[in-house]
């Protein structure tokens, strides 16, 4: 505990409590209940047999630990191989959307009215403008649509698997931890099955929180050069991370809470990692124009007839049977009302409602 500073000691059980809460609730109330046990099975597993596993690789030299760590990811990009060669993607809604356009726009159809899918979520825009620049990349060299996808996610992917990999030796300095991970990304269904076979915002949102956690944590290590190099590339880390999807804000808010943190307990921290800490803000606030030179390129305009107004998603999140998740009987009853105002005036009164039915409230 820090004396003198409840603030900071309050923090992390909030954080503490919310983890608790999400496994609790898995395990109370499981989607799945057979998945549920094995992974209870598996947790258990893993406690009885972590100790030692820990004596066993500490033994290991660090040269072993690359050789091993580089075999791991060779054996996980040839099963990865072997997934799309024999289980190709199944792509649905959104990422069929954004794919689908892109891939007009690389062959010159900026047509981005066949639809109103982009209408009601122009944040898609971005994600799927940089794809389509890719794909126009891939054609180049005859490749088909399937297969740019196919690189760009192994990329994504596999940058995101090395990157924890190496954060993890540098950081913690303890082979049980390094190849427990690479373990579990070599054995689980994690790079095999949704980030590999469906190309969406979520994996390279993964990406780029790793990109800039590495070096945030790395930025005291560098040397003045490395300092030129990683500088703007945590900047435009950024800066893509939030075009490719918006609520990446929230690191926004949690690297002002971090600077807040850091002036209550400890400035001279702040002092050593105030720079990288600016600089993420500065990413977000330049995403800003970013996202505007985009959609110019992209030569698309909002249509408020269609826009769902961003309120839309907490409100959404308050329906007690859609548990959290995308309801498409929300969409369908904001699509029914004639503009952006309206609905902006229906989300105004719609959350209370949403309350009362939860029970979180009772009306009088």
């Amino acid at each position: 505990m820090i004396k003198g500073k409840p603030v900071m000691n309050i923090l992390p059980l909030l954080l503490s409590g919310g983890v608790l809460i999400g496994i609790l609730s898995n395990i109370i109330y499981p989607k799945n209940f057979w998945v549920s046990c094995l992974v209870l099975i598996g947790c258990v597993l893993v406690w009885a047999f972590w100790r030692p596993f820990k004596l066993l690789t500490k033994r290991l030299t660090y040269r072993q630990i690359t050789l091993i760590t580089g075999a791991g990811l060779a054996l996980i990009f040839l099963f990865q191989l072997l997934e799309l060669h024999f289980f190709p993607a199944t792509i649905y809604h959104d990422p069929f959307r954004v794919i689908y356009q892109a891939e007009l726009l690389s062959r010159g159809h900026y047509d981005w009215g066949r639809t109103v899918y982009f209408w009601r979520f122009p944040n898609n825009v971005p994600i799927t403008y940089m794809l389509a620049e890719w794909l126009k990349v891939t054609n180049v060299f005859h490749l088909t649509t399937n297969t740019a996808i196919h690189l760009m996610s192994i990329g994504f992917l596999d940058g995101f698997i090395a990157i924890c990999l190496r954060t993890i030796h540098r950081f913690s300095k303890r082979n049980d931890l390094v190849l427990g991970t690479l373990l579990f990304f070599l054995c689980s269904p994690f790079a095999y099955t949704y980030y590999l076979q469906v190309l969406y915002s979520d994996l390279p949102i993964l990406f780029c929180l790793a990109v800039s956690f590495n070096i945030i944590a790395r930025w005291q290590q560098y040397q003045r050069w490395e300092k030129w190099l990683a500088g703007p590339t945590l900047f435009l880390t950024i800066v893509l991370g939030q075009l490719i999807k918006p609520n990446l804000i929230v690191l926004a808010i949690a690297t002002v809470l971090i600077i807040i943190a850091l002036l209550i307990k400890s400035r001279q921290r702040l002092v050593k990692y105030g720079l990288p800490l600016v600089i993420v803000l500065l990413g977000f606030a330049a995403s800003v124009p970013a996202q505007a030179g985009v959609l110019n390129a992209a030569r698309f305009t909002n249509n408020p007839k269609y826009e769902v107004p961003t309120t839309h998603w907490i409100w959404m999140s308050y329906n007690p049977q859609g548990t959290g998740k995308y309801m498409f009987n929300d969409v369908q009853t904001e699509a029914r009302l004639p503009n952006k105002a309206a609905r902006q005036a229906f989300l105004k009164k719609s959350p209370a409602r949403s309350f009362k039915t939860a029970g979180a409230g009772r009306g009088r």
